[in-house]
């Protein structure tokens, strides 16, 4: 579509929202949909990808969980940093504490400690 979708982007849009419609951008903007090809829905949080009633109120709580981690880790980061400053020297960076985060996250999703990847967007997306 040549990029005409974005002339009804807002023009009021908060940093948070715009931060998520970049991020979102970013994963999508190599998507090419083909023309007569149907979508298709997978429910990740069920082994067989159908949702459930059961599977959606299990998930709420892994989801709370994983906030709670992707939260912890972010001030792990931070105070980590913080000491670096304090009794190594190190000059204070932004952008290696965001950096961080996001290889952390990943690592973290990799080994199963976090389940739900969008968790960590709300950290990782404002930089």
């Amino acid at each position: 579509m040549n990029g005409l979708w974005l002339e009804d982007v807002g023009p009021n849009l908060t940093t948070v929202a715009i931060a998520e419609f970049l991020t979102l951008w970013e994963w999508l903007r190599d998507v090419q949909l083909g023309a007569g090809v149907d979508d298709v829905l997978v429910w990740n949080w069920a082994k067989d990808g159908v949702y459930s009633a059961k599977t959606a109120y299990a998930n709420l709580f892994i989801g709370r969980k994983d906030f709670l981690t992707a939260f912890t880790l972010v001030f792990w980061i931070i105070w980590r940093h913080r000491n670096n400053i304090v009794f190594n020297g190190v000059s204070p960076s932004v952008h290696w504490v965001l950096s961080t985060v996001r290889e952390e996250l990943d690592r973290w999703c990799s080994a199963g400690l976090i389940r739900n990847r969008g968790v960590g967007l709300a950290f990782a997306a404002t930089e």
